[in-house]
């Protein structure tokens, strides 16, 4: 069901409450086209109190959430295309920001009237996610090669500096890479898992997986290069991810690039680390 099917104020009712307040059990929806995509849920049993939410997949195509059969069947739902996600947004003024609740989605059927707070344990969102750049967090569990201790990782997509994307860590204040898809570089690259890296990856298959090469950019003069021989690769549905040295290969680890790759990064100011 599209959002955009909602009347001006829908009935919801959510039997056991919202995470935390499980006492919050009664709101109403209300819609505005002039708001659109972004909702009002007030609620009933505490007059002044209401969220602002929207259904996520309006600024990010890839979003996606699990619900379990009992569920959907306890939502009277006909089957999950039936049920809308609405994240509760956070504003905040000094400086402006605005956060999603992408992990705990209120997942609603309008037609009955029914929904229920789901925790998305399975994938890899965040409760205070910034919806003005997409940020995905990925877990490397043995780290980069050289460094076991870098295992947690913000990968940021920004639009005004595609096609590179900046892989920020968790682990060590200020340090981040800039990353791009391998065949940005080359077309024809193949990068290889083993059996190993499939297992890591928690993946069934492997063709799901998203890769990334990592970039460095040097000044005076400019010089960038890509790893093609460590490449980065992580699950899209759980965020786990590995650097899969490519052995096997001829792929060097410091690629010099040029043309219009260069002409973006030329724009691009990397953080210190």
């Amino acid at each position: 069901m599209n959002i955009s099917s909602l009347g001006a104020v829908t009935d919801l009712y959510f039997p056991e409450g919202l995470s935390g307040w499980e006492e919050w059990k009664s709101f109403q929806l209300e819609s505005r086209e002039e708001f659109s995509p972004v909702m009002i849920l007030h609620s009933i049993d505490l007059p002044r109190l209401s969220f602002i939410v929207a259904d996520p997949r309006k600024w990010d195509s890839s979003y996606e959430f699990d619900v379990e059969p009992g569920d959907i069947e306890a939502l009277e739902a006909l089957n999950k295309d039936e049920l809308i996600p609405l994240s509760i947004l956070t504003v905040e003024a000094e400086p402006f920001s605005v956060k999603a609740n992408l992990l705990g989605p209120l997942v609603v059927n309008t037609r009955s009237g029914k929904g229920k707070q789901v925790i998305q344990s399975g994938r890899p969102y965040s409760a205070v996610q910034p919806i003005d750049k997409q940020i995905r967090p990925l877990n490397f569990s043995e780290g980069l090669a050289g460094y076991p201790e870098w295992q947690k990782f913000l990968l940021e997509k920004n639009d005004r500096i595609q096609p590179v994307k900046l892989l920020i860590s968790q682990d060590i204040p200020k340090l981040s890479f800039p990353v791009v898809v391998p065949w940005v570089i080359d077309p024809e690259y193949k990068p290889k898992f083993e059996a190993e890296d499939i297992q890591a990856l928690g993946m069934e298959d492997p063709a799901e997986a998203e890769w990334l090469v990592i970039l460095d950019i040097r000044s005076e003069p400019l010089m960038v290069t890509a790893n093609l021989l460590g490449p980065l690769a992580y699950n899209p549905t759980t965020g786990a991810a590995r650097q899969v040295i490519q052995s096997q290969s001829n792929y060097p680890v410091a690629l010099q690039l040029g043309g219009d790759l260069e002409s973006v990064i030329q724009q691009f100011q990397v953080p210190s680390s």
